[in-house]
């Protein structure tokens, strides 16, 4: 019932913007790179003179270090989601998952046989790194 009635409520509301709750929880996840873009804008709009360019100066390289910050953990997390992939298509027989390890690339390729030239083997190539290491695997498809 309490999302029925906010539902409602935000429907009818100048307030909330007649919008969704689900749109309104989607706000967060957008203010980092649309501060940053605000900030940028007022920066290369204020004269060179201005008392407020120093200050905002610095906001946007702290703003501009934040939105670099979440980008490079919305992308760890999606290489580890890669990684508990394929450690599901592989199996437990090679333990990708640990703490300091990180997909690094994936690709696929065919090996050639050398003794025959119609024999070619499907294969996925996988680099993950492993404290400061990378580690190179290859599996058959």
């Amino acid at each position: 019932q309490p999302t029925t009635k906010w539902e409602t409520f935000s429907k009818k509301s100048e307030e909330c913007e007649h919008l969704s709750l689900q749109h309104h929880m989607l706000e967060p996840v957008q203010r980092v790179p649309r501060y940053k873009l605000l900030l940028k804008d007022y920066v290369s709009k204020l004269p060179e003179d201005s008392a407020d360019l120093k200050n905002t100066s610095d906001a946007l390289e702290i703003i501009s270090e934040s939105a670099r910050h979440a980008n490079d953990s919305m992308k760890k997390t999606e290489r580890f989601k890669i990684l508990l992939e394929i450690q599901e298509r592989i199996g437990e027989d090679y333990p990708l998952i640990t703490a300091s390890r990180e997909l690094v690339m994936e690709g696929e390729f065919r090996k050639v046989a050398a003794r025959t030239t119609d024999s070619h083997q499907e294969r996925t190539l996988m680099l993950v790194s492993y404290k400061k290491a990378c580690i190179v695997k290859c599996f058959k498809n």
